[in-house]
């Protein structure tokens, strides 16, 4: 181990560069991040070599790893497994729902099996993303480690999910995300049946997720933690220079993010003769483009962040009608750039309804279209709400991230809510 093992310390395990890598980042910042275990990276393992085949290949990049940059006290502490990220893309190019559940399942097995090769040290904790290196919490709570499990979606999405693809059979298709509807003869493989009983701690960076564990899966609200996900500083820097009326939705163009509920809302506004724009940013758009319910969305695609900033530069208000999520960052980063938000409790949003923008029912066009509205008519309620959204944004700077993280893992127990 690479930390000192004077004070608790935690293994980290999390493919992909999720939120900049904050979990990993803000334990070292702290002393306490043990190891971090990952996929492929900027600056450690085979991601080494990127750079190199990249002057090879006359300037292209093999792989991008622009989102894939560990700060350097985390590199510090990092292994990687190459095969986690190609084995798991051979698995989910598997046709059939269910084989690819089964198939990605065991590659997050399999690479479990492997990080224990190399022990647990002097570490107290093991964290890890939902749905990974499940083999790993058994081993370690056999060891006496406490384990925790950031549940960085709503467990019961893939159901509402199904269920809204299942009333819109023309929008979207019927998929399995990652198995907690499986068949009941598949039930062992639902990931909340192997975790509720191998983790110790769910952190749950949204109430939306947390009722869900609590109220639909039976975890005992005591083993819960609520912990908010960080602002990336680079959104206090927009000049939020609103152009009256546009509406900016960002993220997957899909049922999920409730585009069908955005598109009738936008029908609604044009119908009022209200002026608004509704621009969507995100990949996945090229089957709604030509959709006649789908008129009065602008689609702008896939954007880079530099886009994305100058969209949020000009955003009016940002809309997200989601169904379900762990906790939208494009929310924090529309509070960030002091742009409003129309968002559902689903979305796991940090926004207060009436105070940082509003908070409307999912699935209700209308009552989106209605705040959205109000916020564009009414210049000094939108200025109101925009000073606060950016105020609301300071309680989630990387520092206070790190405070929150830190004491919902080694608070001794009963010391937080």
């Amino acid at each position: 181990m690479t930390q000192a093992d004077s004070k608790q310390s935690a293994i980290v395990v999390q493919f992909g560069g999720r939120h900049q890598y904050a979990v990993p980042h803000a334990l070292a910042n702290r002393g306490r991040l043990a190891a971090f275990y990952t996929d492929l990276c900027a600056g450690a393992g085979a991601g080494r070599l990127v750079p190199a085949l990249s002057r090879i290949a006359g300037g292209r990049m093999p792989i991008d790893l622009t989102n894939r940059r560990p700060p350097e006290n985390v590199l510090r502490c990092t292994t990687t497994y190459l095969r986690w990220m190609t084995d798991l893309r051979a698995a989910q190019r598997h046709a059939d729902p269910v084989a690819r559940v089964f198939a990605t399942a065991a590659v997050h097995d399999r690479v479990a099996r492997q990080m224990l090769r190399r022990g647990f040290g002097a570490a107290s904790h093991v964290l890890t993303q939902f749905c990974e290196a499940i083999p790993l919490h058994h081993a370690a709570r056999d060891a006496g480690l406490t384990v925790a499990t950031d549940v960085n979606i709503a467990p019961s999405t893939e159901a509402i999910v199904r269920r809204e693809q299942a009333a819109h059979p023309d929008w979207e298709s019927a998929a399995l995300y990652y198995g907690q509807t499986l068949p009941e003869s598949g039930h062992w493989r639902r990931p909340m049946a192997r975790l509720a009983d191998a983790t110790d701690l769910f952190l749950c960076p949204s109430d939306f997720v947390r009722r869900d564990l609590i109220e639909n899966f039976d975890i005992a609200p005591e083993r819960t933690r609520l912990v908010p996900y960080p602002v990336n500083p680079k959104w206090f820097a927009v000049d939020n220079r609103p152009v009256p009326g546009r509406v900016l939705f960002a993220g997957g163009v899909g049922l999920r993010k409730g585009i069908h509920v955005l598109a009738a809302a936008a029908r609604i506004l044009r119908d009022r003769r209200t002026g608004c724009e509704v621009v969507v940013a995100g990949g996945g758009a090229d089957g709604l483009r030509a959709r006649p319910d789908c008129a009065a969305l602008h689609f702008l695609g896939r954007m880079t962040g530099p886009q994305m900033a100058a969209e949020f530069a000009r955003a009016d208000v940002f809309a997200l009608p989601s169904l379900a999520e762990g906790s939208a960052g494009v929310t924090y980063e529309a509070l960030g750039a002091a742009v409003p938000v129309v968002t559902t409790f689903e979305s796991g949003s940090v926004v207060e309804d009436g105070v940082h923008g509003f908070v409307v029912p999912a699935r209700d066009a209308e009552a989106l279209a209605d705040a959205i509205q109000r916020l564009t008519a009414d210049r000094d309620l939108r200025a109101r709400m925009a000073a606060a959204a950016r105020q609301k944004a300071m309680d989630y700077i990387w520092s206070r991230y790190e405070q929150r993280l830190d004491a919902a893992l080694f608070a001794p127990p009963g010391g937080i809510a």
